[in-house]
C-alpha cells in the first residue's frame, strides 16, 4: 500500500475544527487483516510530539468513517493538531482497542505516545486547528443526550 492510496476527504488541511469532530471520512483501502484508526498528534508543555489514538475507523466499500472524534480539552482553543490516518496490524488494534485507562481526577485520562508503534504506520494526515469556542466535547454530547432519553 502506497501513502497515497488512503485520503482525507474531511475535514480539509488547515480547517479550524470543533472540539468533538462529528466525522472524519475519506476514502482508500488498507492491506489484508488491517484497520484503519484515526490518531491526534499534537505537541506536550514540553513541545514534545504526543499521539493518541482517539477512534477506529469504519471501512466499507472503499471508504471510511469515523465519528465523533474528541480534538482537545478545554484548554486547547486554537490549539493545532494533526488528524492522521493510520494503518493498523490486528495485534497493535487489539492492544488499542483493549486499553482502558481509569482516573480518579475530574478530567478523562487518555494513553498516548511519543512515536508511532511498530504494528501501526501513518497513511494520509490533515493539519487543523481547535476551534476558540467552548464546545463540548464528544462525551459531553453523549451524556448530555443520554439524559434527554431518561423519564
Amino acid at each position: 500500500m502506497h501513502k497515497d492510496d488512503v485520503t482525507i476527504r474531511a475535514p480539509k488541511d488547515g480547517a479550524e475544527v470543533p472540539r468533538c469532530v462529528s466525522s472524519i471520512h475519506g476514502t482508500g483501502k488498507v492491506k489484508d487483516h488491517h484497520v484503519m484508526w484515526i490518531a491526534l498528534e499534537y505537541l506536550d508543555k514540553q513541545g514534545h510530539t504526543r499521539i493518541h489514538f482517539a477512534r477506529r475507523a469504519d471501512m466499507r466499500d472503499g471508504t471510511w468513517t469515523a465519528n465523533k472524534v474528541n480534538v482537545g480539552g478545554a484548554g486547547q482553543k486554537l490549539s493545532p493538531y494533526t488528524l492522521t490516518v493510520v494503518e493498523v496490524d490486528e495485534a497493535t488494534d487489539a492492544a488499542l482497542g483493549s486499553t482502558l485507562v481509569s482516573t480518579a481526577r475530574s478530567h478523562k485520562a487518555q494513553v498516548s505516545y511519543d512515536a508511532y508503534p511498530s504494528g501501526a504506520h501513518p497513511v494520509a494526515h490533515v493539519n487543523v486547528t481547535r476551534a476558540r469556542g467552548d464546545d463540548p466535547s464528544c462525551d459531553d454530547d453523549v451524556q448530555k443526550a443520554r439524559a434527554n432519553t431518561k423519564h
